[in-house]
């Protein structure tokens, strides 16, 4: 599975690195719904801290993690976020998203605990811990913060900057998944349209002509020759053939856009020689699917049921729940439908009202539509990566050969440098109301768009892509 490799890449990654930090993980008391003054439950979310490069009147480096709390520690080892925040004698903060990892704000994951997550709870969760952190000595009541973060993280540390610009100075969203959408069709036209310009059009025919013979296969329901090719765990004798053929295709076509998003340039070289190597172009994309993607469980799960039970498991332990939102929960397409625009309504889609973020992405990561990818403004620049995906440009230079991408990180490098040289003129928070609320740490202040709060009875999902 793509991320069972990814996470032991980034621990083999952190121990090559061999940086000496001096990382530790607290505690900070939060509150369960900021929004509802009425609930007085708490809770301890996870964060990290790491003092040892900190000068006096230095800023606040803040990583913003996400879902994939996984990638937080090796990316405060060592990242070119963190190369720069020894530079100038940050102060490091890493964040963990309310309901992962270890940050655990209900006792399980039913649908009525669900309700709390979000993604304006979890940018306040963020806001109140920059207030602790400034408030817990004089050289950092003033700090200037400079939030960052990948794919989702991006997107947050973007949305603080935008909603708390008198707590976040500036940003850098590498890969940042901004746009909010009910389906998101372009993934795999972009996927395509990278096949066929980095890996040629002979594997595109080749990857093309694979799902032709696939969906032969489905149409004549030979499921002794699926289960053998693909090496299935097994084919379920109750469920339709049309869920099995659309469960099957989406399983293939994502797992292609993921792999060359992460594996960059060389995943699609990878891809393109198992699809040659095949007996024929079905047999090689089921060796690719096989040996590269699932070789770890032995056999590819190719079980309905079982996916929906994994990810409606409504225990801590269990690797996902959010199923049980969706699909327990009263919510209707209609209530979905504006969610979404809610979401985007809020924080800008395409178009944030922000100045000082410098957003990023490569341009084989088939998420990349979801994000900036021309400048935005003369304070808000974008660029894109050639013959790279997702993240590649937060790897420590130390690590980095490719110019392209050395000359990315280069920029955002003088940018920050720049931007921590910049003076606001009194900057309030964005289309803010007046008002305030008790923390758990106190008396602090608290803004609301003009949308208003978020409320319990109209829950914004936080986009999950």
């Amino acid at each position: 599975m793509v991320k069972i490799l990814i996470e032991v890449s980034l621990l083999l990654g952190v121990l090559v690195a061999g940086v000496s930090c001096q990382i530790e993980t607290r505690n900070f008391t939060q509150w369960l719904d900021h929004f509802d003054e009425n609930c007085t439950e708490t809770w301890n979310n996870t964060y990290y801290i790491d003092e040892s490069f900190y000068e006096p009147g230095g800023p606040i480096f803040l990583y913003v993690g996400d879902m994939q709390f996984y990638y937080t520690w090796y990316r405060l080892n060592s990242s070119h976020f963190i190369d720069i925040a020894r530079e100038v004698g940050a102060l490091i903060i890493g964040t963990e998203h309310r309901y992962y990892g270890e940050s655990r704000p209900t006792a399980d994951l039913t649908t009525d605990n669900l309700i709390y997550l979000s993604t304006a709870q979890a940018l306040e969760d963020v806001a109140e811990l920059i207030r602790f952190i400034r408030s817990s000595s004089p050289d950092l009541e003033n700090a200037k913060v400079i939030a960052s973060g990948v794919g989702h993280g991006g997107a947050l540390a973007t949305w603080l900057r935008q909603r708390y610009p008198d707590l976040v100075h500036a940003a850098w969203s590498s890969s940042a998944k901004l746009n909010a959408l009910l389906n998101f069709g372009e993934f795999h036209t972009n996927t395509a349209q990278t096949i066929r310009i980095y890996g040629g059009q002979i594997c595109y025919d080749r990857m093309a002509n694979a799902f032709a013979l696939l969906d032969e296969v489905f149409e004549a329901e030979d499921w002794d020759k699926l289960i053998e090719v693909f090496k299935l765990c097994g084919i379920e004798e109750d469920v339709s053939a049309e869920m099995i053929a659309g469960f099957f295709f989406e399983t293939m076509a994502t797992a292609i856009g993921q792999y060359i998003s992460m594996m960059h340039a060389p995943g699609i070289t990878t891809f393109c020689g198992y699809l040659e190597r095949g007996q024929n172009d079905m047999y090689g994309l089921a060796d690719w699917v096989y040996y590269a993607i699932f070789n770890s469980h032995g056999c590819l799960p190719a079980s309905v049921s079982d996916l929906l039970y994994i990810y409606m498991d409504p225990d801590w332990f269990a690797p996902g729940s959010i199923c049980n939102f969706i699909l327990n929960y009263t919510m209707t397409a209609d209530d979905l439908r504006y969610s979404i625009d809610n979401t985007n309504a809020q924080f800008g889609g395409l178009h944030p009202n922000v100045t000082r973020v410098y957003f990023t992405n490569g341009n084989l990561d088939s998420e990349k539509t979801l994000s900036i990818l021309t400048d935005l403004n003369e304070e808000t620049p974008a660029d894109v990566i050639p013959y790279f995906g997702y993240g590649a440009d937060y790897e420590s230079m130390n690590r980095t050969t490719y110019e392209g991408v050395r000359n990315i990180q280069e920029r955002a490098r003088s940018l920050i440098l720049e931007w921590l040289e910049t003076e606001d003129v009194t900057e309030g928070p964005t289309e803010s109301t007046e008002g305030t609320t008790t923390s758990p740490i106190g008396e602090i202040p608290t803004t609301t768009t003009d949308t208003g709060p978020v409320t319990t009875s109209e829950p914004v999902m936080t986009p999950y892509y």
